[in-house]
């Protein structure tokens, strides 16, 4: 459907829905013969991408090969397998029961959240870190948090999205915690990993930033090596080969350097003589007032200028 104007407005109309967007959001994928990807059409969700290619597949309109390569095209957007959106037949204006877009994006998060579950690393209040199953939506960690006895008014934890970098590949990483005093047990080591105070245990998950014509959350498996990969500098030193010598590897290494170094001076200082040896380095004798007269005025001229110069200041006036 593409991209429409009405009213002086430009806007985009889903190929699935088609429900009028502001921008194009997502797109199928589809690629040339060298292999290069093209990005077509507009949709509201990657939900409604992978329902098209689903529905285009069971009328044979793309082979399996092709349709298992948009799915996987879909998963490397998402970091997760997507189901399909409701078929278009259930929509309000198409004869159905949903009203509009928020009911789709709802249908579509319930679905998601239905078929999978997402592996966390919750930082207890005691430090210890280790990894929890967590069922996929909004209270994703309120059930595997401990829940304090004052909340200060909050039905759920808050979640803190910490930044990244820009044009950055990776996923966002999310933590979720009680906020405020809440009479838990201050978090030394989820305080100090994410600058922040910390009462009670810390969930981390990671979450998918993706266009979507309303802003939604999918939250992706985070285990324990992501963890010590983001957040453990010693690990990370490691296995960059930066975390130093021992004693005895130093000690070690000294002594093999010294004895290359001693080694090289020998090869060079090999073919050396004293400097009474040389001839260019003999001793000279001392030059004479009329050498370096000789050496300083060649012809003579300045010094027969200085005589005759000389000769009137003696006579006088």
């Amino acid at each position: 459907m593409g991209k429409r104007k009405l009213h002086g407005q430009t806007y985009y109309q889903c190929d699935w829905t088609g429900l009028a967007m502001r921008s194009t959001n997502c797109y199928m994928p589809s690629w040339a013969s060298s292999g290069l990807l093209k990005k077509g059409g507009s949709y509201a969700n990657w939900e409604c991408v992978v329902a098209h290619a689903s529905d285009m597949f069971g009328k044979d309109e793309i082979t399996l090969e092709y349709y298992s390569k948009i799915k996987q095209h879909v998963f490397e957007q998402c970091g997760a397998y997507v189901k399909p959106a409701p078929h278009y037949s259930t929509l309000h204006w198409f004869g159905g029961s949903l009203q509009g877009a928020l009911e789709l994006q709802a249908e579509c998060e319930r679905v998601d959240a239905a078929s999978r579950k997402v592996v966390a690393v919750c930082i207890g209040e005691d430090g210890v870190v280790g990894e929890v199953l967590c069922d996929h939506g909004a209270e994703l960690a309120t059930p595997v948090m401990k829940r304090p006895q004052n909340t200060m008014g909050e039905t759920r934890p808050t979640c803190l999205t910490l930044p990244r970098k820009r044009n950055s590949v990776e996923k966002d990483i999310t933590v979720f915690y009680w906020p405020h005093r809440n009479g838990l047990a201050f978090n030394h080591t989820a305080s100090r990993v994410f600058k922040c105070a910390i009462y009670g245990d810390a969930v981390v998950v990671r979450q998918a930033r993706e266009p979507s014509h309303i802003p939604r959350c999918r939250y992706l498996n985070f285990h324990i090596s992501d963890y010590e990969d983001v957040f453990s500098n010693k690990r990370r030193r490691t296995e960059n080969g930066g975390g130093g010598l021992t004693v005895d590897e130093f000690t070690q290494l000294k002594t093999q350097m010294t004895e290359e170094l001693a080694f090289a001076e020998s090869v060079v200082s090999s073919l050396a003589q004293r400097p009474e040896q040389m001839s260019s380095a003999a001793s000279c004798l001392p030059a004479s007032g009329k050498e370096l007269a000789r050496l300083v005025d060649p012809t003579g001229e300045l010094r027969a200028g200085q005589r005759a110069k000389r000769d009137l200041l003696r006579q006088g006036p």
